[in-house]
């Protein structure tokens, strides 16, 4: 995994900026410690940081070049099917090395804006083409590496984070996006960032500039994999299934240095685990890591028993409640964006110690909710509110209305009615969650934390293979009464024998995160958030009455909805951290 920037200017990029480029480089040196190189021509300026997971030689360092020099890659990423593709082009192309970069830049070469149809895998790139003066950039399929950017009449400026951009240009925050967190708890599936004019480039997209002294020319965007690659087909077989699953999982583990997991006791990290213990490989596991918050032990006692019975070796992240405070404002700062919630400081804490012990790559079981049922709002069994949109709705079905905490900003509450859900509606949410309101925030979220220490953290279950896979059965398959990803759990239950608790159902509550606002601690540093005159002045579009009369009735156990003071908290650290 990598991070790299790319500028150019249409006129002469003067030394003063060069020297400021440089500098600014350095604020994305986490995402790659292990080499650095700078590409300077008069009107470029390109700088690449490297995470040496693949091929750990220096041939496959960065910007990438190929033979003739007409082109330069920038790549971050893991092209998981690249020992594939590279079979079938060898004929055409003579590699020099045995990188997936080398293999990306090849395939561009030979099938040009097609290369997207063959990739598979988590990635963000730019390719400079020096002979037409021209740009291809893209990033994968389901957004799980970043890429922004930022475009006027004389320059364009791309970063896999959004510090380098913010620092370069002296952007301010943008409150449009911040007042829609606010509304929706929700981000990262839009054009829009949480900064003024810093753009990002969207999901499934590859976008397309000549570099011309034009003063209009436009980005060509196209989308090269959406919800229309997502076809509900109704397969009724499992073995469809099974097969996609072990090829994925089995290609997640390509790697040249030591993998560990983080872990839960819900079923899908413990998947991972038994996938690799059904393809013989679990020892290729160093070590699992698993967030424990003080005094609530939910999962702790689960998750020792299951690492015992795997023989896989373990680490406890203890997470106390003055870690929150203490961490809040480097922790914004990582995410460049409102956190998730305490467990999104807890991540960051388990990757700091992940960097310690000298793993390099770990594991998630990110996805596999959205795609098999892991929530009741996708059973077809149940009768739920109806949902028109999951906009203003949590994954519980829960409705966030923090409309009254807004100043010009009103909407009626609706009268609760009862739906059964039909197939399509399930498969409607399901897309939703996937390229709106779930798995984007998720990927942002989880890459930020895990790059902050230099971390490469892979989701075999957002690999858009599994997706579609997942997607296309039928959805009668997905639960058993109110027991959802029941086709996970059956392979399991019909490969690992000797472990019999694949049909526990998930724990929904994950973190102590309501309980511990009323913690004194804590009450003290929110008192102090909640009622200083600086989060009205710098956000004028709060309420500061009722702001104040939602946190007062909180602490008098007269609410017990705690995301809207989390969200608050995140919206001050925002503005305390980035001017």
């Amino acid at each position: 995994m990598c991070g790299f920037i790319f500028y150019y200017n249409k006129t002469d990029i003067n030394e003063k900026d060069v020297k400021k480029l440089k500098s600014i480089s350095s604020l994305i040196k986490h995402r790659g410690p292990d080499y650095k190189k700078i590409f300077k021509e008069k009107k470029i300026f390109a700088c690449h940081y490297r995470l040496s997971v693949q091929d750990i030689n220096k041939r496959s360092n960065q910007p990438f070049f190929s033979r003739d020099k007409r082109y330069m890659l920038l790549y971050n990423g893991e092209i998981y099917n690249f020992k594939e593709i590279k079979s079938k082009i060898k004929k055409k192309y003579n590699f020099t090395t045995s990188s997936d970069t080398e293999v990306l830049l090849a395939l561009y070469v030979i099938y040009g804006n097609k290369v997207f149809k063959y990739l598979k895998g988590m990635f963000s790139f730019l390719i400079y083409d020096n002979l037409n003066n021209s740009i291809i950039f893209s990033r994968d399929h389901l957004g799980q590496k970043p890429l922004y950017f930022y475009k006027d009449e004389k320059c364009i400026f791309f970063s896999s984070e959004i510090k380098p951009i913010q620092k370069f240009f002296n952007f301010n925050l943008n409150d449009n996006e911040i007042k829609n967190y606010l509304l929706t708890n929700n981000y990262g599936y839009s054009r829009e960032t949480f900064f003024q004019r810093t753009k990002q480039v969207n999901a499934g997209e590859y976008g397309v500039l000549k570099l011309s002294n034009r003063k209009n020319e436009e980005i060509k965007f196209k989308k090269f994999f959406s919800d229309y690659n997502l076809k509900y087909l109704r397969f009724k077989s499992s073995n469809i299934f099974n097969k996609s699953l072990i090829k994925i999982t089995n290609q997640h583990l390509i790697s040249d240095t030591g993998i560990g997991i983080c872990l839960s006791s819900g079923l899908d990290s413990r998947s991972i685990c038994a996938i690799l213990f059904f393809l013989r490989k679990i020892n290729i596991l160093k070590v699992a890591y698993f967030i424990h918050f003080k005094n609530f032990n939910l999962e702790k006692s689960d998750v020792i028993r299951f690492c015992k019975n795997f023989n896989i070796k373990y680490k406890i992240i203890n997470i106390i409640p003055g870690d929150i405070i203490k961490m809040f404002d480097e922790s914004i700062v990582i995410n460049e964006a409102p956190l998730g919630g305490i467990m999104n400081i807890g991540l960051i804490k388990l990757f700091k110690q992940a960097k310690k012990d000298k793993i390099k790559v770990l594991l998630g079981g990110y996805g596999l909710d959205e795609c098999l049922g892991g929530y009741d709002i996708l059973n077809p069994s149940l009768k739920l509110k109806k949902i028109k949109n999951l906009k203003y709705t949590l994954i519980d079905g829960t409705k966030l209305s923090n409309f009254k905490l807004i100043r010009n900003h009103n909407e009626k509450e609706k009268k609760k009615e009862f739906v059964k859900n039909t197939n399509n509606k399930i498969h409607k949410f399901q897309l939703d969650m996937i390229f709106k309101y779930k798995i984007p925030r998720t990927m942002h979220m989880i890459d930020r934390a895990s790059m902050s220490s230099s971390i490469e953290f892979r989701n075999p279950y957002v690999d858009s293979r599994f997706i579609e896979t997942s997607l296309s059965l039928d959805k009668s398959k997905y639960y058993d009464g109110n027991l959802g990803k029941m086709p996970m759990r059956n392979f399991l239950m019909s490969n690992i024998k000797f472990y019999n608790d694949w049909f526990i159902k998930k724990k929904t509550i994950q973190s102590p995160q309501t309980n511990w606002f009323k913690n004194k601690e804590l009450i003290q540093w929110i008192d102090k958030i909640i009622f200083s005159k600086n989060l009205y002045k710098k956000n004028k579009y709060l309420k500061k009455k009722e702001v104040q009369l939602y946190w007062t009735r909180f602490k008098k156990n007269k609410i017990n909805f705690g995301l809207p003071i989390w969200q608050i908290i995140n919206i001050y650290y925002l503005k305390k951290n980035f001017k």
